[in-house]
């Protein structure tokens, strides 16, 4: 737990991980949140595969496009890297 005592690599806070959840936290508030479990499944897929994009540089509208004709391609694309 004091991990961060003892090596300076290791932040104090958790300030990162907040901001990656933050867009998703903001979309749900804004939406009023999600009415059934399948909608809060759906937006939960749908970000991490957005975020995941990002860290990666990757073309969240291409991956979202090639996703929908195939979805069994979207695997190989997240794998590869």
């Amino acid at each position: 737990m004091f991990t961060f005592l003892h090596r300076d690599a290791v932040p104090a806070s958790n300030f990162l991980a907040e901001q990656a959840i933050r867009p998703a936290v903001v979309n749900r508030k804004m939406s009023g949140g999600n009415n059934t479990s399948a909608g809060a499944r759906t937006q939960e897929v749908l970000m991490t595969v957005l975020h995941t994009g990002r860290k990666r540089r990757l073309d969240f509208i291409a991956i979202a496009t090639q996703a929908l004709r195939d979805p069994a391609s979207v695997d190989s694309i997240f794998l590869d890297r």
